[in-house]
């Protein structure tokens, strides 16, 4: 089996990734299948790195862009698949 790991990354400013449960953005992979995580192994729930690590900005979220409230900054989230 080869180890195809790739990263990915999502840079936001007012977009987020997932809100109240329904997923807003994602990467194709090479079958061409929407996928919605951004970190880690094969799953159906949207998931950043920050979100497997617990280091989010705003810890109650899976990912930094899902932080909206907190400021405009421009964000980032990113991880291997």
């Amino acid at each position: 089996m080869m180890n195809d790991q790739r990263t990915k990354q999502y840079d936001c400013l007012g977009a987020v990734i997932e809100h109240d449960g329904v997923p807003h953005a994602f990467w194709i992979d090479r079958n061409g299948r929407n996928r919605h995580f951004w970190a880690g192994n094969e799953t159906d729930q949207v998931m950043c790195q920050c979100g497997l690590d617990q280091s989010c900005i705003y810890r109650r979220k899976k990912c930094n862009c899902d932080s909206l409230a907190l400021d405009s900054s421009t964000r980032f989230d990113q991880g291997k698949t």
